[in-house]
């Protein structure tokens, strides 16, 4: 675009020299007509207060006599003025003027937090009421003096934030300290006090819902089986269309906004026997991770790896990378070949590959993918061509330009800090790099590849989300963070706005990108489930309002302020488990908190009751309580004070808070290393000293097998009988290992066959009383009722309950008891509640006499009885369920623990919390002189210091009690316990560095 050479004045009013400014010849009045060499007037659109060589700009002289108008304007960025002595002024966008009175009404426009409604008439009013009337000539050349001294001295710091500050002190004064203008200094602290944008307010308000179970009830009518969790998680929008991808069905949900229609259709293959998959891998096992419109939404590049990347029982025909045809009405363009239902290949395209990450061009003509073997390759946008491809190691997220990649890889010099690595996208070579202090976990490009936004997810990072908004002209950036434990984020296409969502926080934030320092600048209460949102345009944002769910919100700005009574609010809401005590329970408080002394500048001021000697509010310091003592209960208090320019308020929240005491130490686990094998559940025999675990490996020729390592504890260490460290004992490659236990001498094994090889079945191996298995299986029964998935065991392992979907999509339990020379009898079949699903969740917990099972179903706990008997029971983010000495035990993700009664009785709930905040897979109940104690590993804590196994005492009335831990940085990802309870065996994974392989570990319980 061409500006004309308009002459635009500085109105000072007074020339500089004048009104003792420099001496220097550009502070002199120039002649008509003529242009000072070094001064500027700019569209700033970085908004640095600086122009920049890549900013439209215009040579201006200064003149005292008035404003000049110019048609160097911006209705989206703000003006800057740099002048040849140091002065700087700013203006609103769409200003036709720049002035020191035109800084004022800018500064006000962004800093100020009291005034009712942001206007230019009051602003104008507010200054003129604080400054006792208009300012005088002399008075914005001392006002504009300061501002510039201020940012001479504080060259490194924000320029808005300086000029915010030297005006806060300006204004503070009043009219009574007018002749101290140009005196006025800044500290580094009043520039930080200063840097809270305020701006309009933007407003959240839905204007479409959709809840998409009765699409789902449809498919169901037209044959599709145990639909009934579509499950969505991952969100797209373009062109007025949302997509949203149900992970667990393969399916895309799209809501057309303008038609207020939702149509809902499977991507990967349909038979007549289920929903995108076939009868055989079940839904889970082909996993929908990302989907996204292409320019137009008229296709949805679509990502369906298997769940386990080196599943053996993933469907090949259907995991893939999809390019998929979206119909005028929204489905997805099939054929039909008898009863098999396909994507129509003649406009849609499957890639045959299992990818990890994929990015697509704003213009649709090149497509990336990163595949499961760490290979980058470009596609054109219709996936027919490869252009390059290379291997490229440790990449945790890239995105695409028409002719960049852009990969992010952890620095090598400092694993904290991640670079941002420019690749030409026709040849893959690198041409540069960008250095951020934190690893990003998404990256974002603007349509025409000139801005970046790069962060992480609070979720990983303590609850903190780390921003940089990368102009890529000059690689020049802003960066900023947020409060908020997140899950991802979406920006909108002008890249001003992003909205962050966090299922833990439970609500959307929306950060205004278009000021200094960004701003959270409003805050929307979602319902649980909700994990992503999508932009639609710039003033729209699609959200998950629960599961099965889409909301459609308009953002619209105000004039309104975003007062200090609102600041407080969103920083009191900001204040909860996830950003305090790192998820954990505030009932059970056994880390150190994060009480920060701020939230963005709204200050916050901790103290607490009953709970001095456990809790240090001056930085978070947990005491716990000692092993001889008992818990410490109080009450931690956060007062929140928002101050501007001597106007203040304050509010509080209180949080009630329990110190869990200190458990005991169980002594230190002794472990043996395998190769970087996958291991499942294990079983340990009733004296403690012998284990068995199933374990899939790759054999000579890269093919997965399944086989058995065991264990023998010697002198407490362990030591590998059956198998080697990179071999396992294995009996028929053609049949996966679903389960082990021990029975006597017997090791009691499940297998599924693998594809259309092998035979399902239950055998028995005879092992010695030292760990070594025959090499030939004892006793055999081939199961033909259906695939099994699990098995769980009662308490001593002489029954077994396998869990078994049938072809007709129903679960069976197969009760099978073990005598102790290892012959197996079919005891009975329990019918699993109807209309669930329970594919993936773990082994079926089996009372002792095998009649009952329970099996989690989503966020339900379901009983199914030998008599026909059923009841649930509700707990949020099931992880698996246990039984144990008339108990049921829910383990969650969130590190909780959820018992009932044999009866699901709602009168029975218990709830108890480790603390942790992390993922527990096991649990095993055992009696040791006369006391019951469950055992529970924990993994994935955001301390790793409080990952290993804890000992918890079962009360009488079913609640719980820590009594000890044992810790285990890696975490625990399985574990079983001896029969006697003297022995805890666990296994982890180190998946790479000097140390990478399988872990197997023992930990001898003293006694009580």
């Amino acid at each position: 675009m061409n500006f004309n050479k308009n002459l635009l004045s500085i109105a000072i009013a007074a020339t500089l020299t004048a009104c003792g400014g420099s001496s220097s010849s550009s502070s002199k009045d120039p002649a008509p007509g003529t242009e000072e060499k070094n001064s500027l007037v700019c569209i700033d659109t970085n908004q640095n207060a600086s122009c920049d060589a890549d900013e439209t700009s215009e040579q201006v002289v200064s003149w005292k006599e008035a404003d000049i108008t110019t048609t160097l304007t911006s209705a989206e960025s703000p003006l800057a003025y740099a002048g040849e002595d140091g002065y700087v002024f700013t203006a609103p966008a769409g200003s036709l003027t720049i002035s020191p009175d035109t800084t004022l009404l800018n500064n006000e426009l962004i800093y100020n937090q009291i005034i009712a409604t942001k206007t230019d008439a009051a602003v104008s009013s507010y200054l003129a009421d604080k400054f006792g009337g208009a300012l005088s000539s002399e008075n914005k050349t001392d006002l504009s003096k300061a501002i510039k001294n201020a940012l001479e001295t504080h060259a490194s710091s924000d320029r808005y934030a300086v000029i915010a500050a030297v005006i806060n002190k300006a204004v503070e004064s009043g009219a009574a300290n007018l002749a101290d203008l140009k005196d006025i200094t800044v500290t580094d602290q009043d520039i930080t006090n200063a840097n809270l944008p305020s701006l309009v307010k933007l407003t959240l308000a839905e204007t479409v819902s959709k809840n998409v179970d009765d699409k789902i009830a449809e498919q169901e009518a037209d044959g599709w089986i145990d639909a009934t969790d579509a499950s969505m998680r991952t969100l797209s929008a373009k062109n007025g269309k949302v997509i949203g991808g149900s992970h667990y069905h393969n399916a895309l949900t799209i809501l057309d906004i303008a038609s207020d229609t939702v149509t809902y259709s499977s991507v990967s293959v349909l038979t007549d026997a289920g929903h995108g998959v076939d009868a055989a891998s079940g839904a889970s096992e082909n996993y929908l991770r990302d989907a996204v419109f292409n320019s137009d939404a008229s296709y949805a590049y679509v990502n369906i790896p298997p769940k386990n990347a080196s599943s053996e029982t993933a469907d090949q025909d259907t995991y893939g990378f999809y390019k998929v045809k979206i119909e005028t009405d929204n489905s997805i363009k099939t054929v039909t070949t008898g009863t098999v239902i396909a994507i129509d290949d003649t406009e849609s395209k499957r890639l045959d590959e299992i990818i990890s990450a994929f990015a697509v061009a704003a213009d649709d003509s090149k497509v990336v993918i990163y595949d499961n073997e760490k290979n980058l390759t470009v596609f054109d946008g219709s996936l027919e061509n490869i252009s390059v491809s290379l291997e490229i190691e440790d990449i945790e997220t890239f995105a695409i330009s028409s002719n960049t990649v852009f990969t992010v890889t952890p620095n090598a010099d400092d694993a904290a800090k991640g670079d941002i690595n420019k690749l030409a996208i026709d040849t893959l070579t690198a041409t540069s790099k960008i250095t951020l202090n934190f690893i990003p976990a998404e990256l974002h490009l603007n349509a025409d590849g000139t801005k970046l936004l790069a962060f992480n997810h609070g979720h990983d990072n303590n609850g903190q989300m780390d921003i940089a908004l990368i102009d890529l002209t000059d690689d020049s950036m802003t960066t900023s963070s947020v409060k908020v434990t997140s899950d991802t984020a979406s920006i909108s296409e002008d890249f001003t706005k992003l909205a962050i969502v966090g299922h833990e926080e439970s609500r959307l934030l929306i950060v205004n990108l278009t000021v200094p320092g960004f701003s959270v600048q409003s805050s929307y209460t979602l319902e649980d489930g909700s994990r992503d949102a999508a932009f639609i345009g710039n003033s729209q944002v699609a959200i998950f309002n629960g599961d099965n769910s889409i909301a459609v919100l308009n953002i619209t700005s105000t004039t309104d302020n975003i007062n200090l009574d609102a600041k407080m609010a969103l920083a009191l809401d900001g204040l909860n488990a996830a950003s305090i005590n790192g998820g954990g329970y505030f009932n059970a408080v056994i880390q150190d908190m994060v009480l920060s002394p701020n939230y963005e500048n709204i200050t916050i001021a901790w103290s607490e009751s009953g709970l001095s000697n456990n809790l240090d509010v001056t930085n978070g310091a947990v005491t716990r309580p000692l092993a001889t003592g008992t818990d410490a209960t109080g009450v931690l208090t956060a007062e929140v004070n928002a101050s501007f320019r001597g106007d203040s308020t304050t509010n509080s929240k209180d949080f009630n808070i329990t110190v869990r005491k200190t458990p005991e130490s169980l002594p230190v686990a002794n472990v043996v290393q395998t190769a970087d094998n996958s291991s499942q559940y294990m079983a340990a025999n009733v004296d403690g000293n012998i284990m068995v675990a199933p374990v899939r490996f790759e054999n000579a020729d890269n093919e997965n097998v399944y086989g058995f390592n065991s264990i023998e504890v010697v002198n407490g260490q362990p030591e590998l009988r059956s198998g080697t460290a990179d071999i396992p004992k294995t009996f028929v490659n053609t049949e996966s290992l679903v389960g082990v236990g021990i029975y006597a001498s017997n090791v009691i094994g499940v297998s599924a066959a693998i594809g259309d090889t092998g035979q399902a079945r239950i055998f028995t191996v005879t092992m010695s009383n030292t760990g070594i298995l025959e090499n030939n299986t004892n006793n055999s029964i081939n199961i033909l009722s259906g695939e099994p998935l699990k098995v769980g065991f009662n308490s001593d392992q002489s029954m077994a309950g396998v869990m078994i979907k049938k072809e007709d999509e129903s679960y069976v339990t197969e009760i099978y008891a073990v005598d102790v020379n290892g012959i197996l009898t079919l005891e009975r079949t329990i019918a699993m509640e109807s209309g669930a699903e329970y594919k993936s969740y773990g082994p079926p917990a089996i009372n002792e006499s095998g009649t009952a099972v329970y099996q989690r179903d989503g966020d339900n706990v379901i009983l199914s009885t030998s008599d026909g008997t059923t009841a649930s029971a509700a707990v949020v983010e099931i992880a698996r369920v246990w039984f144990y000495n008339e108990q049921i035990f829910v383990n969650t993700y969130e590190g909780n623990i959820t018992s009932f009664n044999v009866s699901l009785d709602e009168n029975s709930r218990q709830e108890f919390s480790t603390g942790t905040g992390g993922r527990m897979y096991g649990a095993a109940g055992r009696e040791i002189d006369g006391r019951h104690y469950l055992f529970i590993p924990v993994q994935r804590s955001a301390d790793e210091t409080l990952n290993g196994i804890y000992q918890l005492e079962i009360q009488a009335d079913g609640s719980l009690k820590e009594i000890a831990f044992s810790a285990k940085e890696e975490g625990v990802d399985r574990m079983t316990v001896s029969g006697d309870g003297d022995t805890v065996f666990f296994s982890y994974r180190i998946r790479s560095g000097d140390n990478k392989g399988r872990y197997f570990g023992v930990v001898e319980i003293p006694a009580s």
